[in-house]
């Protein structure tokens, strides 16, 4: 029963429309910049990246971990999948 409260909720989500307006085509930030500027300095920018920097930070040492112990993790998934 919690799958399919889950699934519904996801497809829910999915149908959500796109919010189309001026503070997400970020109108006044592209003003701001001009041509052949940066946007990372921008306000705008800075509130929107801040989350992906988090996703980062948190993600990467997880992503080395695995890198560095693979053949480890894979022996051990292996015996550990052994009945007996």
């Amino acid at each position: 029963m919690v799958l399919d409260a889950d699934l519904i909720n996801m497809v829910a989500t999915w149908l959500l429309p796109f919010v189309v307006d001026d503070a997400t085509l970020a109108v006044e930030t592209i003003g701001e910049v001009g041509p052949g500027g940066h946007f990372f300095g921008v306000q705008h920018t800075q509130v929107r990246l801040g989350g992906t920097a988090a996703a980062v930070s948190i993600t990467l040492p997880i992503v080395i971990v695995i890198i560095l112990f693979r053949k480890h993790l894979v022996k051990g998934l292996g015996a550990g999948a052994v009945k007996g």
